[in-house]
């Protein structure tokens, strides 16, 4: 636009007042920018009407503010780019009518090219709002096919995500990492994958949790890595192969010992395997000493013998009481 031209200080002050709420200097910033005469001439029509559209959306007079963009839309047919964060800042509120804006630029004739992209992105997005992933991918999919964005990669594979189609989904992140000015960064990737096993693994879909455990094992370290077999080996209920993980994380990753126990205690096998394994943590788990009691480092009163932390005084109970325990 002309007038963003002129000032863009005072167009994005204008903006950040109005995401934030800052009711006065919303209006105020706003009038100084969208009522700026250009080279001495009259203030442009569309400035006025953006400004008054705007303030509608910032007060919540959504009827008003669709009635703006409508006379907006017939006087200047041209200026999608408003229209794109027009729809954005109504889909806070209304997604539905978010989806109306942007696909009112979609069916114009003049949106082609990287500008149809950027219209089925933002309508992919009011989709999501929607809850309608399906179609979000569908939207998503023919903008990535115009334009190789890996924002909108990004949003594909959530909307993948959403819909359940997992490998698509972490095709697409991983697609987005590659176009990123981070093409080495996995996070986005190992965080995607940790999701979908908390998902797999809370619906009981047993082997696809195995699947995507190991797909999640080529991102983390290893001792990250040992925690996931340890894992694995429960879910497919191999005895052996559990004791021998926990062992070597006792004896390798030691500050992984209590976390790799925990995971064992889901399991009534888990429990005697936990018991047979020497470490530094055995007894906090071994059944045969539940309700046991022994004496206290710190305060000197019984506690419960299996608890790190005393029942009298709630401070460590300190290597004394795992000294006591041996004799």
């Amino acid at each position: 636009m002309e007038v963003l031209q002129t000032n863009p200080f005072l167009f994005w002050s204008f903006v950040f007042f109005l995401s934030f709420g800052v009711f006065s200097l919303t209006i105020s910033t706003g009038r100084r920018f969208f009522t700026k005469k250009i080279d001495g001439g009259k203030v442009p029509v569309h400035s006025r009407l953006i400004f008054e559209a705007l303030k509608e959306c910032h007060f919540g007079n959504y009827n008003l503010y669709l009635k703006k963009l409508r006379e907006l839309a017939r006087r200047y047919p041209e200026e999608t780019e408003f229209f794109l964060m027009a729809g954005d800042i109504v889909r806070k509120t209304s997604a539905q009518k978010a989806l109306e804006i942007h696909r009112d630029l979609l069916f114009r004739s003049g949106t082609t090219g990287k500008l149809r992209a950027k219209v089925l992105k933002h309508t992919g997005e009011d989709y999501l709002a929607l809850g309608k992933n399906l179609k979000a991918v569908n939207a998503l999919k023919e903008s990535v096919k115009i334009e190789d964005d890996f924002k909108t990669h990004l949003l594909l594979s959530k909307a993948y995500e959403r819909s359940g189609a997992y490998d698509q989904s972490i095709e697409e992140v991983k697609r987005s990492v590659k176009l990123s000015d981070e093409p080495a960064n996995e996070k986005p990737v190992k965080n995607l994958i940790s999701r979908i096993v908390i998902k797999i693994l809370e619906s009981d879909e047993k082997e696809n949790g195995v699947k995507y455990i190991n797909e999640l094992k080529k991102y983390c370290s290893k001792p990250e890595a040992q925690l996931l077999s340890l894992k694995n080996a429960l879910i497919e209920g191999k005895q052996k192969k559990a004791a021998s993980v926990l062992k070597e994380i006792v004896e390798s990753v030691p500050d992984l010992e209590v976390a790799a126990r925990g995971l064992l205690t889901g399991y009534e096998w888990g429990k005697s395997i936990n018991s047979s394994i020497e470490g530094r943590y055995r007894k906090l788990f071994d059944e045969s000493l539940k309700n046991k009691k022994a004496v206290c480092s710190e305060c000197g009163k019984f506690s419960d013998i299996t608890s790190p932390v005393c029942d009298s005084c709630f401070k460590p109970c300190g290597k004394k009481v795992y000294d006591l325990l041996e004799e």
